[in-house]
């Protein structure tokens, strides 16, 4: 795939052979116009920034909730009760299912709004709230399940109203170091989240109690975006503009 990329992803506008004259201006004039509003250029500038760091806390924090579902929904949902692996399968795909439909939703709604920061924060409490309930409501298997629809629902739906926000701030080879950087970094709660259940089994003897640690990160996560991210990044910088016309 590597050697494809090479040879077909071209690397600017101007090597885009499927656009016309009049398309590469258009989007050279709006991509001058977006990194306008932007401070960070270079690759050292994505290392200094502040808000590179806080995005990897975030992102961070975002991993844990989702590995720790996506590892432990179906020991969840088998220790409701479920029996056999074909109807485990099938019950641990309805909260897939409830956050793909969800997750487009929310995204087509923060894109016509032009908002991500509040979409995110409170995508993410929603994401913990279902969590918290999921483990109150353990003993009724259709509520747990509900509650942890909306809990995946509230993780998976955050990751396309995070990823606008380096970009909103990020500009020329910076974008593609700070995304690199918040990739990385968050993704070590790829390590955490998995581990929580066990490591909560050390320190509790309620079953939830994975439930409830994971919910709180996601709550801090979203304290964090809330208070640390700036407002100006709440909408989008330099909408582009439509081509109307090949006259226009």
């Amino acid at each position: 795939m590597g050697f494809f990329v090479i040879y077909y992803l071209n690397s600017s506008i101007e090597e885009a052979k499927w656009l016309t004259a009049e398309e590469k201006a258009l989007l050279a004039k709006n991509l001058v116009a977006e990194d306008k509003g932007k401070t960070e250029h270079s690759v050292v500038d994505a290392f200094k920034s502040i808000k590179v760091w806080v995005l990897c806390f975030i992102y961070f924090t975002l991993m844990i909730g989702l590995y720790g579902i996506a590892f432990w929904l179906p020991t969840i949902v088998k220790a409701f009760g479920i029996k056999g692996y074909l109807g485990v399968g099938l019950i641990t795909a309805i909260p897939y299912g409830v956050a793909v439909i969800g997750m487009i939703l929310l995204s087509n709604h923060s894109d016509k709004t032009g908002e991500r920061r509040l979409h995110y924060v409170f995508t993410c409490l929603a994401g913990a709230a279902g969590l918290v309930l999921s483990g109150v409501c353990a003993s009724n298997p259709v509520l747990a399940i509900i509650f942890l629809s909306i809990a995946t629902l509230g993780v998976i739906g955050s990751m396309p109203l995070f990823w606008p926000l380096p970009s909103a701030f990020l500009a020329g080879t910076a974008a593609a170091a700070g995304i690199g950087i918040v990739n990385s970094v968050g993704n070590l709660g790829g390590y955490i989240g998995p581990n929580v259940p066990v490591w909560a089994k050390l320190i509790s003897t309620d079953k939830s109690a994975a439930l409830y640690i994971i919910a709180g990160m996601l709550v801090l996560g979203s304290v964090v975006t809330f208070f640390f991210i700036p407002k100006d990044l709440r909408v989008r910088v330099g909408a582009p503009q439509p081509v109307t016309s090949r006259g226009d």
